[in-house]
């Protein structure tokens, strides 16, 4: 009997460890099989989107409700910036242009600065602009921009903070929870202990509360509204980095043009000096004349007080 029971508990054993080993064995495969689907040698979002949707389905068989998997796509946090320099000949235009879109766009301007005396004058004007456009219509901005004046160089990036931004959430959605249960133990107690005690502690989950609930709607705002940051710059031409010299004669032509176009823009600008300071420069060559005059009368004066001290002597006599 004895030995009967210990060859039962035996097989008992054994058919345990044949499950275990069956059990381990298909979660491997399971696990194996889902890294080589995520390790493929391209990412199709149409492919990414249609699993998305089915494990969306899979959820709402399971009682979880339906959710598609473009609104799981929709759900990531997504923070976009965008960086232009424009260059322009109207910069007056361009600037009224630009601020005018950016109206029309449904955004706001951030911050703006304005620099330089004029294209005209001794040097050109900068403005940088930093817009806040909405998400829905980034596609009418990078349509609009090239109305403004010349495109010499753009930018755009891309941050996804949907995991700060869940965790941040989370956080507040249990800070929110505990502040409930100390405003009711607050109700219950009744030494001024516990009230002192329990007051302190939800003035601390008040001020965490007051703090991730900022930091939510900062990240809403950066979410909602893209910032783009435009660097416009006046010139007298517009340049064209298509049209590269690539031979050596291109190359000398182009330096000799750049090289009188040059010379001309320096006598421009004489001209306008001394045109535009005329009266200042009138005033100075009156007041230099003067010195030398009052210089030159005083010297004659000591050259005749002199001779009529020595009227004897001889004048210096002057070379041929």
């Amino acid at each position: 009997m004895k030995k009967t029971y210990t060859l039962l508990t035996a097989a008992i054993c054994f058919c345990v460890f044949l499950s275990s080993c069956g059990a381990k064995t298909d979660s491997e495969f399971n696990q194996s099989s889902s890294s080589v689907a995520m390790t493929g040698e391209s990412f199709d979002l149409d492919s990414a989107t249609a699993e998305l949707t089915e494990d969306a389905s899979g959820l709402a068989d399971m009682g979880t409700g339906g959710v598609s998997g473009e609104e799981l796509l929709q759900s990531q946090k997504i923070i976009r910036n965008f960086d232009y320099q424009v260059e322009t000949l109207e910069f007056e235009e361009a600037v009224a242009k630009l601020e005018q879109l950016c109206e029309e766009w449904g955004g706001y301007i951030e911050s703006s600065s304005v620099s330089g005396s004029g294209i005209r004058q001794i040097s050109s004007r900068y403005a940088d602009y930093t817009l806040r456009v909405p998400q829905e219509s980034i596609p009418d901005m990078e349509n609009g921009m090239p109305s403004i004046g010349t495109i010499t160089y753009q930018d755009s990036s891309l941050q996804n903070i949907t995991a700060a931004y869940y965790d941040v959430e989370s956080r507040l959605k249990s800070l929110r929870t505990q502040e409930e249960r100390l405003l009711a133990l607050l109700e219950q107690s009744g030494s001024l202990s516990e009230i002192i005690e329990l007051e302190n502690a939800l003035a601390q989950v008040t001020y965490e509360i007051e703090s991730y609930t900022s930091t939510l709607k900062q990240y809403d705002n950066l979410v909602d509204f893209s910032t783009v940051t435009v660097h416009l710059r006046e010139v007298l031409e517009y340049s064209d980095p298509s049209e590269a010299p690539r031979t050596l004669g291109e190359r000398i032509q182009n330096q000799f043009t750049s090289s009188l176009r040059g010379l001309g823009h320096f006598f421009e600008n004489v001209i306008v000096f001394f045109t535009g300071n005329s009266p200042v420069l009138i005033l100075l060559a009156l007041v230099v004349v003067g010195i030398v005059w009052l210089w030159k009368k005083r010297r004659r004066s000591k050259k005749a007080a002199k001779r009529e001290e020595n009227p004897f002597e001889q004048p210096p006599q002057q070379e041929e």
